[in-house]
């Protein structure tokens, strides 16, 4: 398992805005949701119905997007 997917939403936004995109591309509502304060991207890809791996790929590729520009 990486340390990604065991990041609490909440951190996630915090150091790496760009994800932003990824949780609404796929319609979470992560976002501002009061779980985002505890919930890992893991937690919230169970709760929604996605694999796992294909979520961490996009906010990874967001991450290293958002390192480059």
């Amino acid at each position: 398992m990486s340390k990604l997917e065991h990041t609490v939403i909440e951190q996630l936004l915090q150091q790496h805005p760009q994800t932003l995109c990824v949780f609404v591309k796929r319609r979470m509502l992560c976002p501002g949701c009061p779980a985002e304060a505890f919930h890992t991207v893991a937690e919230a890809a169970r709760t929604h119905g996605f694999a796992l791996d294909p979520l961490l790929a996009e906010l990874r590729a967001a991450i290293a997007a958002g390192r480059k520009a």
